[in-house]
């Protein structure tokens, strides 16, 4: 069965709780976990049939999709990432395959986005939680930075306007995260809802709390995570003892970048963030 439709971006935006609404609405389905079918070259060499057959529990319903946040992430050439080998034109591939699905976007405020996934991969391995925001971005671990895309995963216009090459406007969502969630999130509930075809008189779709907060975990279990972001069971057992005896020290902070970092980020967007506005004809928007 195929989805029709498509969460697929951003990253680090609030995605994770419009899928926490949706899945309270009767006439949606969507899978437990992200598929990663379209980005990610092992995922995709399974087959089309493969990717189709996660959404047979849906059968029935009018509203079947998934949510992948990385497929906004339009790169130019095929690369390693924490999934496997990230693929490029994303969206060609979805347009082929899926040429009538929809596709929504929810987009935070870049600046806020990228430290919200500087303090992801410090806490899930990627990076070392003894690592400096601005050393990723402006310095000599800024290569790793852009395997991430820390950077890129921002330029929302970039990303957008590919996939406004190919698909009809009449088929693309943009939300954004601080005016149309944090703002006036039953409004736009009933607005996505009437976008997926789907009856909008559900207010108890609002899950009305973040989803997916910031959890800490101590820094010594973050510093194991990034020195093997993705142990086997058998190395979780073998490791058990030693680990008990060093998980004790202090909790991962959140990580508060310096205020002149964050405008030295934020000049890298301005001129990108109004490339949107005008892409997506919204005016209303108060990013830094």
């Amino acid at each position: 069965m195929k989805p029709n439709f498509i969460i697929a971006g951003a990253p680090k935006s609030a995605t994770s709780w419009l899928v926490n609404a949706l899945k309270r609405h009767p006439d949606t389905y969507l899978p437990r976990s992200e598929l990663h079918f379209f980005n990610i070259k092992e995922n995709y060499a399974r087959g089309f049939d493969w990717y189709c057959g996660k959404f047979d529990p849906g059968k029935g319903r009018r509203a079947i999709g998934e949510k992948t946040p990385n497929y906004m992430w339009i790169t130019p050439a095929p690369h390693k990432s924490r999934f496997g080998t990230h693929l490029p034109d994303i969206h060609k591939a979805i347009h082929r395959l899926l040429p009538d699905v929809k596709l929504i976007f929810v987009l935070r405020d870049p600046v806020d986005r990228l430290v919200s996934a500087f303090n992801h991969y410090r806490r899930s391995g990627q990076f070392s939680p003894y690592w400096d925001l601005e050393d990723v971005v402006f310095g000599r671990k800024a290569h790793l930075g852009d395997k991430y895309g820390l950077i890129d995963m921002g330029l929302y216009a970039k990303h957008l306007e590919a996939y406004y090459q190919l698909f009809d406007r009449s088929r693309l969502k943009v939300i954004i995260t601080e005016t149309d969630i944090k703002g006036a999130a039953d409004k736009t509930l009933m607005e996505i809802c009437r976008f997926l075809d789907i009856d909008p008189g559900h207010p108890e779709m609002n899950p009305g709390k973040e989803v997916n907060p910031f959890d800490p975990i101590r820094v010594s279990q973050a510093y194991l995570n990034y020195l093997n972001p993705f142990p086997n069971v058998k190395s979780l057992k073998r490791g058990a003892r030693f680990a008990s005896k060093i998980l004790r020290g202090p909790p991962l902070e959140k990580y508060v970048p310096d205020e002149g970092v964050l405008k030295r980020i934020a000049g890298i967007y301005a001129e990108p963030n109004q490339k949107l506005f005008s892409l997506i004809d919204r005016q209303d928007v108060d990013w830094r």
